[in-house]
Protein backbone atom coordinates (compact mmCIF):
# COMPACT_ATOMS: atom_id res chain seq x y z
CA UNK A 1 0.00 0.00 0.00
CA UNK A 2 1.33 3.73 -1.15
CA UNK A 3 0.46 6.84 0.77
CA UNK A 4 1.98 10.64 -0.12
CA UNK A 5 1.52 13.71 1.80
CA UNK A 6 0.00 15.13 -1.40
CA UNK A 7 -3.39 12.67 -0.14
CA UNK A 8 -3.95 14.93 3.33
CA UNK A 9 -6.28 17.02 3.72
CA UNK A 10 -8.32 18.40 7.05
CA UNK A 11 -11.49 17.07 8.41
CA UNK A 12 -12.08 18.61 11.86
CA UNK A 13 -8.70 16.96 13.09
CA UNK A 14 -5.47 17.76 11.44
CA UNK A 15 -5.50 14.77 8.79
CA UNK A 16 -6.77 12.65 6.64
CA UNK A 17 -6.11 10.12 4.46
CA UNK A 18 -6.55 9.24 -0.08
CA UNK A 19 -4.41 6.19 -0.30
CA UNK A 20 -4.00 5.38 -3.79
CA UNK A 21 -5.27 2.42 -5.37
CA UNK A 22 -3.42 -1.14 -5.22
CA UNK A 23 -3.61 -4.95 -6.08
CA UNK A 24 -4.69 -5.25 -2.40
CA UNK A 25 -7.80 -3.49 -2.94
CA UNK A 26 -10.96 -4.57 -3.79
CA UNK A 27 -13.38 -2.31 -5.45
CA UNK A 28 -13.73 0.31 -7.71
CA UNK A 29 -13.62 3.03 -4.97
CA UNK A 30 -10.38 1.34 -3.73
CA UNK A 31 -11.41 0.51 0.01
CA UNK A 32 -9.09 -2.02 1.20
CA UNK A 33 -9.90 -5.98 1.87
CA UNK A 34 -9.74 -5.87 5.41
CA UNK A 35 -11.58 -8.42 8.85
CA UNK A 36 -11.26 -4.88 11.11
CA UNK A 37 -13.66 -4.87 13.52
CA UNK A 38 -15.84 -1.94 13.70
CA UNK A 39 -13.23 1.38 15.41
CA UNK A 40 -9.80 -1.45 15.27
CA UNK A 41 -6.63 -0.26 12.80
CA UNK A 42 -5.21 -3.17 12.38
CA UNK A 43 -1.73 -3.65 11.10
CA UNK A 44 -1.96 -4.61 7.27
CA UNK A 45 -0.02 -7.35 6.24
CA UNK A 46 3.13 -6.35 3.37
CA UNK A 47 2.53 -2.58 3.50
CA UNK A 48 5.19 0.37 4.99
CA UNK A 49 2.26 1.85 6.78
CA UNK A 50 1.56 0.33 10.05
CA UNK A 51 -2.15 1.01 10.62
CA UNK A 52 -4.63 0.71 8.04
CA UNK A 53 -5.66 4.47 7.33
CA UNK A 54 -8.65 3.71 5.45
CA UNK A 55 -9.97 2.32 8.73
CA UNK A 56 -8.61 5.09 10.64
CA UNK A 57 -10.20 7.73 8.24
CA UNK A 58 -13.56 6.15 8.72
CA UNK A 59 -13.32 5.71 12.57
CA UNK A 60 -12.85 9.49 12.34
CA UNK A 61 -15.76 10.21 9.83
CA UNK A 62 -17.77 8.51 12.83
CA UNK A 63 -16.45 10.29 15.25
CA UNK A 64 -16.90 13.97 13.32
CA UNK A 65 -20.68 13.07 12.54
CA UNK A 66 -21.01 11.86 16.68
CA UNK A 67 -19.26 15.26 17.98
CA UNK A 68 -21.19 17.23 14.91
CA UNK A 69 -24.77 16.03 16.37
CA UNK A 70 -23.57 17.01 19.84
CA UNK A 71 -22.59 20.53 19.35
CA UNK A 72 -25.95 20.53 17.08
CA UNK A 73 -28.52 19.47 20.32
CA UNK A 74 -26.03 21.84 22.50
CA UNK A 75 -27.22 24.73 20.35
CA UNK A 76 -30.88 23.59 20.65
CA UNK A 77 -30.45 23.63 24.57
CA UNK A 78 -28.54 26.54 24.86
CA UNK A 79 -31.66 28.42 22.97
CA UNK A 80 -33.94 26.90 25.14
CA UNK A 81 -32.14 27.20 28.55
CA UNK A 82 -29.93 30.57 27.95
CA UNK A 83 -26.24 30.07 27.34
CA UNK A 84 -25.54 29.67 31.39
CA UNK A 85 -28.09 28.65 33.10
CA UNK A 86 -26.60 28.54 36.48
CA UNK A 87 -27.89 28.02 39.89
CA UNK A 88 -29.39 24.26 39.81
CA UNK A 89 -27.01 21.54 40.16
CA UNK A 90 -29.82 18.93 40.80
CA UNK A 91 -29.79 15.90 38.24
CA UNK A 92 -31.52 16.41 34.58
CA UNK A 93 -31.49 20.72 35.64
CA UNK A 94 -30.64 23.08 32.93
CA UNK A 95 -27.35 23.60 34.17
CA UNK A 96 -26.55 19.84 34.30
CA UNK A 97 -27.65 19.25 30.84
CA UNK A 98 -25.90 21.85 29.47
CA UNK A 99 -22.71 20.45 31.27
CA UNK A 100 -23.43 16.87 30.34
CA UNK A 101 -23.91 17.15 26.66
CA UNK A 102 -20.62 20.17 26.52
CA UNK A 103 -18.50 17.33 27.90
CA UNK A 104 -19.60 14.31 25.82
CA UNK A 105 -18.83 16.52 22.78
CA UNK A 106 -15.34 17.59 24.42
CA UNK A 107 -14.62 13.80 24.85
CA UNK A 108 -15.50 13.06 21.10
CA UNK A 109 -12.99 15.56 19.85
CA UNK A 110 -10.33 14.29 22.13
CA UNK A 111 -10.46 10.89 20.32
CA UNK A 112 -10.85 12.16 17.10
CA UNK A 113 -7.66 14.21 18.23
CA UNK A 114 -5.75 11.41 19.14
CA UNK A 115 -6.63 9.37 15.76
CA UNK A 116 -6.25 12.39 13.59
CA UNK A 117 -2.46 12.16 15.20
CA UNK A 118 -2.58 8.05 14.96
CA UNK A 119 -3.06 8.60 11.27
CA UNK A 120 -0.68 11.41 10.43
CA UNK A 121 2.05 9.53 12.29
CA UNK A 122 1.90 6.35 10.67
CA UNK A 123 2.01 8.29 6.92
CA UNK A 124 5.54 9.63 8.45
CA UNK A 125 6.42 6.40 9.46
CA UNK A 126 6.67 7.25 13.01
CA UNK A 127 5.11 3.39 13.79
CA UNK A 128 5.46 4.14 18.15
CA UNK A 129 4.29 7.05 17.63
CA UNK A 130 1.06 6.34 16.04
CA UNK A 131 0.55 3.08 18.26
CA UNK A 132 0.71 5.27 21.34
CA UNK A 133 -1.64 7.57 19.88
CA UNK A 134 -4.16 5.02 19.01
CA UNK A 135 -4.09 3.30 22.60
CA UNK A 136 -5.01 6.72 24.02
CA UNK A 137 -7.40 7.21 21.21
CA UNK A 138 -9.36 3.82 22.77
CA UNK A 139 -9.22 4.52 26.32
CA UNK A 140 -12.22 4.50 28.36
CA UNK A 141 -13.78 8.02 27.47
CA UNK A 142 -14.08 10.56 30.57
CA UNK A 143 -18.00 11.80 29.67
CA UNK A 144 -19.19 9.01 27.52
CA UNK A 145 -22.04 8.38 28.67
CA UNK A 146 -21.64 9.69 31.51
CA UNK A 147 -22.33 13.39 30.62
CA UNK A 148 -26.05 11.78 29.31
CA UNK A 149 -26.12 10.86 33.15
CA UNK A 150 -26.60 14.70 33.77
CA UNK A 151 -29.04 15.49 31.20
CA UNK A 152 -32.89 15.67 31.95
CA UNK A 153 -35.16 13.08 30.01
CA UNK A 154 -36.29 12.51 27.17
CA UNK A 155 -32.83 13.29 25.59
CA UNK A 156 -32.78 14.98 22.50
CA UNK A 157 -32.65 13.08 18.84
CA UNK A 158 -29.21 14.35 17.79
CA UNK A 159 -27.82 12.93 21.81
CA UNK A 160 -29.59 9.24 21.09
CA UNK A 161 -28.44 8.93 17.53
CA UNK A 162 -24.50 10.28 18.38
CA UNK A 163 -24.55 8.10 21.46
CA UNK A 164 -25.36 4.85 19.52
CA UNK A 165 -23.17 5.85 16.84
CA UNK A 166 -20.18 5.54 19.46
CA UNK A 167 -21.56 2.18 21.03
CA UNK A 168 -21.85 0.88 17.25
CA UNK A 169 -18.20 1.89 16.20
CA UNK A 170 -16.43 -0.22 18.42
CA UNK A 171 -13.53 2.09 19.31
CA UNK A 172 -13.97 2.61 22.99
CA UNK A 173 -13.53 -0.43 25.71
CA UNK A 174 -16.74 -2.84 25.54
CA UNK A 175 -17.83 -1.24 28.95
CA UNK A 176 -18.44 1.70 27.37
CA UNK A 177 -21.28 0.55 25.19
CA UNK A 178 -23.08 -1.21 27.92
CA UNK A 179 -22.91 2.11 29.66
CA UNK A 180 -24.51 3.85 26.76
CA UNK A 181 -27.36 1.00 26.80
CA UNK A 182 -27.86 2.03 30.80
CA UNK A 183 -27.88 5.90 29.77
CA UNK A 184 -30.16 5.57 26.89
CA UNK A 185 -32.66 3.26 29.04
CA UNK A 186 -32.69 5.71 32.19
CA UNK A 187 -35.59 7.27 32.34
CA UNK A 188 -34.32 10.07 34.44
CA UNK A 189 -30.74 11.73 35.21
CA UNK A 190 -28.94 10.31 37.63
CA UNK A 191 -25.95 12.59 38.69
CA UNK A 192 -25.29 14.12 40.46
CA UNK A 193 -26.85 12.18 42.97
CA UNK A 194 -29.27 13.13 45.44
CA UNK A 195 -28.09 10.33 48.10
CA UNK A 196 -24.44 9.85 47.49
CA UNK A 197 -24.18 6.81 49.85
CA UNK A 198 -26.90 4.64 47.56
CA UNK A 199 -25.01 5.67 44.47
CA UNK A 200 -21.79 4.41 46.10
CA UNK A 201 -23.04 1.15 47.12
CA UNK A 202 -25.33 0.43 43.42
CA UNK A 203 -21.60 1.19 41.75
CA UNK A 204 -20.33 -1.37 44.69
CA UNK A 205 -22.87 -3.92 43.21
CA UNK A 206 -22.77 -3.24 39.03
CA UNK A 207 -18.48 -3.63 39.39
CA UNK A 208 -19.22 -7.41 41.66
CA UNK A 209 -22.17 -8.65 39.32
CA UNK A 210 -20.46 -7.52 35.93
Amino acid sequence: MTCTLAGIRSWHGPFAFFVSTDPDRDDARGRLRTTTRPGEAVRQKGSSMSLDLTELARTGRVLEEARSLLETDRARLEEQYGPSPYGDIAAGSPDQTLRGITDMSRSVSDALEKIALAAGYSALGFDHRADRALRLARMTPVSIPSGADRMARPLGEATVRALEMIRDLGLFPAETGIAIDVALAAPQATYPPADWDAYAREKRWRSEHR
